[in-house]
């Protein structure tokens, strides 16, 4: 009874507990609990097994002559592989295991030797380990407790850090409007937080093909991988890519180590190419998160400083496509021609900014009145250039004394020899003769005027020939004089008038034109022409594909 109040004592044992307690050292926890023992039972020879985060055992602590590289275990905890180890120890001298087990997990097993005096354990020794082994359960566990605590603490604290490091990264790339400075900064980065001075940034041109726009790999600069998408979907070591050989291999011997998709609203826009650390070492999870994030936040800058430029060359396009639209204004009619016998009002609405629509006034030397109107195939700036064309050219030629029918043939020839195959103009001429209230025209290939008799009979002002520009000697045009009666109108109109369509794709018709002639027969040139305007704008809406023009003459 004496011996057994010597072996357990219970002021020692509370100190012994407390002790423990104070500290999340585990290995001070372990080796102290060996060296009690050890004192108690006068053992000289002891060691320390324990799990890793896997499983597999191996030695920790050794006391005394014993293998410290030899014990490994491959498989975990099973009991094949402790008895493996068992076996092994024993031939070291071990004949105790003593484990540490904390709710059926367990923590550690303390190897010990034999006692000094050869003798076997008792049962108050037991009693005594097994004191020592719940003691040191509970004191190992929370040690374990806290270290994992300051893991999650340090991991919570470096996923901070990291997300303050994207929100800064993020603000610096915001700022940045050039590509050079988006990918200076990318490069900056990648060597201040994981000492990276290799790596490439690749942009998706062509479906599963991706171009380099920077590359400072040793290597050409124009880099090139052709890949399936899905192959990228997320960060991906090389050795770890199922793409083909030669990309791979490519990819290796510019010493590539990670791929990471370079994304905009989970749509991969392009890839960032790393390189290996200048320190060397593995790349961690958070230098994966890093590297993930920066990706990302370079594509959407070059994808801001892409959409900036074009926005930019919108803006200068726009500018000089308004420039070209004054220009086209002041190439037409700056006020409607004074006549005494007739009432004449012309307007044109391009479909964009500028058009192909043509209409003129020309006064000539013996004072009378020449009218065109045209329509050049296409629409916006190369149409507009063609219709400038016409309209300098007929400056000149209506100054020359020629008749009607060699203008239309020198124009032809002009338009023919400076224009593509697919160009052309429809054309309308007339001479307006304002003392005998008569009209000469030419027809070439265009809609024909609709001349409404005052009597509400219609005619169309068909006489003429083929389009200009389409033959270089095409047959010979054909003229045509008609005498005009009090309250006569003629309309001259392009194709954008009569073609345009509603929302149901139905056109607006010659029947609708004619219907609002008879209609606004008594009201002026320019208000009939606005009538008629008004109502095309009505039936098409916002669907106005084709320039409008339409000129009217009346006879008064």
């Amino acid at each position: 009874m004496e011996s057994e109040q010597q072996l357990v004592n219970l002021d020692a044992l509370i100190n012994f507990s407390a002790s423990l307690t104070e500290t999340y050292d585990i290995e001070f926890i372990l080796n102290a609990a060996l060296l009690s023992i050890m004192g108690k039972l006068k053992i000289v020879r002891a060691c320390v097994l324990m799990p890793d985060d896997v499983g597999h055992l191996s030695i920790m602590l050794v006391k005394g002559k014993l293998p410290q590289d030899t014990i490994k275990s491959n498989s975990g905890l099973s009991n094949s592989e402790i008895k493996k180890i068992e076996n092994l120890l024993n031939q070291f001298g071990i004949k105790y295991y003593l484990p540490i087990i904390y709710q059926n997990q367990t923590l550690a097993i303390l190897c010990l030797g034999q006692k000094l005096t050869g003798e076997r354990i008792n049962k108050e020794e037991e009693r005594y380990l097994s004191l020592i082994a719940s003691i040191t359960a509970n004191a190992l566990q929370n040690a374990i407790n806290h270290q994992s605590l300051l893991k999650e603490k340090l991991l919570v604290e470096e996923r901070s850090q990291l997300l303050t490091t994207l929100f800064e990264i993020s603000r610096d790339f915001s700022n940045l409007m050039s590509r050079e400075e988006i990918l200076k900064m990318l490069s900056f980065h990648l060597m201040g937080q994981l000492m990276i001075s290799r790596f490439a940034v690749l942009i998706l041109k062509e479906k599963d093909t991706f171009y380099s726009i920077f590359n400072r790999f040793n290597s050409d600069q124009n880099l090139k991988i052709q890949c399936r998408l899905e192959l990228f979907n997320k960060v991906r070591f090389v050795d770890n890519i199922q793409c083909d050989y030669e990309t791979i291999s490519k990819l290796k011997e510019l010493g590539a180590e990670i791929i990471a998709p370079m994304m905009i609203q989970n749509q991969i826009k392009g890839l960032l190419i790393v390189g290996k650390k200048l320190a060397g070492g593995d790349f961690t999870s958070q230098n994966i998160s890093f590297i993930e994030a920066i990706a990302s936040i370079a594509m959407m800058s070059l994808e801001n400083e892409r959409l900036f430029k074009e926005e930019i060359d919108k803006k200068l396009l726009e500018r000089e496509v308004k420039l070209a639209l004054e220009i086209q204004r002041n190439l037409l009619p700056g006020k409607m021609p004074s006549c005494e016998n007739f009432d004449i009002y012309g307007a044109t609405y391009p479909s964009r900014y500028v058009g192909g629509d043509y209409f003129d006034f020309i006064k000539l030397s013996d004072g009378r009145l020449f009218v065109a109107i045209a329509d050049v195939s296409g629409k916006g700036v190369p149409a507009s250039l063609i219709m400038a064309s016409v309209q300098a050219v007929l400056k000149i030629l209506t100054q020359l004394p020629i008749s009607l029918i060699e203008i239309v043939n020198r124009l032809n020839r002009l338009i023919y020899e400076n224009t593509t195959a697919d160009k052309f103009v429809t054309f309308f001429c007339c001479i307006i003769d304002d003392k005998n209230r008569t009209i000469e025209y030419v027809n070439a290939g265009h809609n024909p005027p609709i001349l409404l008799r005052h009597n509400f009979e219609i005619e169309r002002l068909r006489k003429g020939g083929l389009i200009m520009g389409f033959m270089d000697n095409p047959p010979d045009y054909e003229k045509e004089t008609i005498k005009l009666e009090l309250a006569d109108i003629i309309l001259l109109y392009t194709d954008g008038v009569s073609e345009a369509m509603n929302q149901d794709d139905i056109e607006f018709g010659e029947d609708r034109i004619i219907n609002i002639m008879k209609m606004n027969k008594d009201q002026s040139s320019e208000q009939l022409l606005m009538a008629l305007l008004d109502s095309v704008k009505n039936f098409s809406g916002e669907k106005q594909f084709d320039d409008i023009t339409a000129v009217v003459i009346k006879s008064i």
